[in-house]
């Protein structure tokens, strides 16, 4: 849906690209997935960004985390997606903070996303569907967290890529 509008997203800055985007997911992903998503991009688009700078984007991706957090009223250690947004945006924002590369950041973020996500088997899941599972959702990552490590790390690439 978001690769449909990408001239249109392309041609806005920062806050009305995000905006755009959060529409279009919140119309057009399914399940409790769109609105969080949805809360995450609006989230990011709140957050001043005055300046390019990677200090600026990790701001912005951690108050979209925020955002996440507070709509479904969870954090870490419930098995969700927050089990990896909540780690790589604490990260991004000490790492943005310590002044690392363009390339230490794009390299760490997925390797904490995918640590994250797998850390998710081993635990119970206490809110979403999966709560409903009991102790049967141990030894099964969530698919939240999975989802949210995939796009982490599929962004990360794209971006070391140099043309983004």
């Amino acid at each position: 849906a978001l690769a449909g509008m990408r001239e249109q997203i392309e041609g806005e800055s920062f806050a009305p690209a995000l905006k755009l985007a959060a529409t279009k997911v919140l119309s057009t992903v399914g399940g409790s997935s769109g609105p969080l998503f949805f809360s995450m991009l609006t989230g990011m688009a709140k957050t001043p960004t005055d300046d390019a700078g990677v200090a600026a984007v990790a701001r912005a991706f951690a108050a979209g985390v925020d955002a996440v957090g507070q709509r479904g009223k969870t954090g870490i250690g419930s098995k969700t997606m927050m089990d990896v947004l909540i780690p790589v945006a604490e990260r991004f924002t000490a790492m943005a903070d310590a002044l690392a590369s363009k390339k230490e950041i794009l390299e760490a973020l997925p390797r904490i996303a995918e640590e994250s996500m797998l850390a998710t088997r081993d635990m119970l899941a206490t809110k979403g569907r999966a709560s409903f599972l009991g102790e049967r959702s141990r030894g099964h990552v969530d698919p939240g967290a999975r989802s949210s490590q995939l796009m982490i790390e599929a962004v990360c690439a794209r971006l070391a890529q140099g043309d983004a």
